[in-house]
């Protein structure tokens, strides 16, 4: 009987001691009232035993609280089944708080569910980080949509630049004399400057595809303009 009385008393003080707070419901009551709440369920809520006990635990809903999250617990209930939901919760002094609450059914002496134990944590903090974590998400989608359509602009014009230098510079160089040394050694210096601009828009093209912004740019096909390019070297 000692030993039972001091796992009893540090059983209590455990339950004072943890930061989680614990209360017990008994079920085959009307409303189900609180029939015990420890230590750390006060600090939480504000409130003290006295406050709580013999009440149902709705008094912490308030404006915020999702009622859908609050039928999952009813339901619950009714079916003698364990339940963990994130929903608003006030404390006494009308603060509210994010409260990550799980429901677990006791039987009592008889094998039959009478109790019902409930788990409350404060998740405040967490779901702080979270907002701030999707606030930043969606300012990153917004830039990130602005540098793709700015790419995407970027891409289509000096496309169509390389493509008239191009063009032009290859028909020129098939027009001009073979003796016009001076101006042939200028068209191909344009040509292979077009060559390197070329390859610039195709590493563009791949960041844009990378990034997620653009499958290809129909304007103007780089990649074919490229082959051709090879082509006419190899002439």
């Amino acid at each position: 009987m000692p030993h039972n009385r001091n796992v009893s008393e540090i059983w209590d003080r455990a339950m004072s001691c943890t930061p989680e707070g614990i209360s017990l419901s008994e079920v085959t009551m009307d409303d189900q009232p609180l029939v015990y709440v420890n230590g750390g369920f006060e600090r939480m809520t504000g409130y003290s035993k006295e406050d709580v006990v013999g009440k149902n635990c709705r008094f912490l809903q308030g404006e915020e609280t999702d009622k859908e999250e609050v039928k999952k617990i009813r339901e619950a209930v009714q079916k003698r089944e364990s339940c963990t939901i994130e929903f608003v919760n006030y404390r006494k002094d009308g603060t509210k708080f994010w409260n990550r609450l799980t429901v677990s059914p006791v039987s009592g002496v008889s094998d039959e569910i009478q109790y019902y134990v409930g788990v409350q944590s404060d998740i405040t903090h967490l779901k702080n980080i979270e907002a701030e974590l999707s606030k930043y998400a969606n300012l990153l989608e917004e830039k990130n949509a602005k540098i793709q359509e700015s790419l995407k602009s970027f891409d289509h014009t000096l496309g169509r630049a390389l493509y008239d230098a191009k063009k032009s510079t290859q028909q020129l160089l098939k027009d001009v004399g073979i003796n016009d040394t001076e101006l042939r050694k200028a068209l191909e210096q344009i040509h292979s400057s077009t060559d390197i601009a070329e390859d610039l828009v195709l590493n563009i093209r791949t960041l844009m595809v990378n990034m997620g912004g653009i499958n290809s740019v129909p304007s103007i096909d780089m990649v074919n303009f490229k082959a051709k390019r090879n082509d006419y070297n190899q002439e």
